[in-house]
């Protein structure tokens, strides 16, 4: 039987790379491995706050394409 969860617990791997993008523009640094280590930082600190994150499974090529796609669009809004 699955674990019911709070539903204010729960965080969108969206919201997560929105973050990533974020970080990763101050860091200046896109690459596929920056990306995939903050992603990794975020889950491991994010479960120990007790948080569950959707959608986990996300590959490492298409989690960095979203965090570039979140990147160019928060710098065209700097622009």
């Amino acid at each position: 039987m699955k674990k019911s969860t709070d539903t204010s617990k729960r965080i969108p791997i969206g919201i997560i790379q929105r973050l990533v993008a974020k970080e990763c523009l101050f860091y200046g640094d896109s690459s596929k491995s920056r990306i995939t280590e903050i992603t990794r930082r975020y889950f491991s600190q994010l479960k120990k706050d007790g948080f569950v994150i959707r959608d986990e499974r996300a590959s490492q090529n298409k989690n960095a394409r979203r965090v570039n796609y979140f990147m160019e669009k928060y710098q065209k809004l700097d622009n």
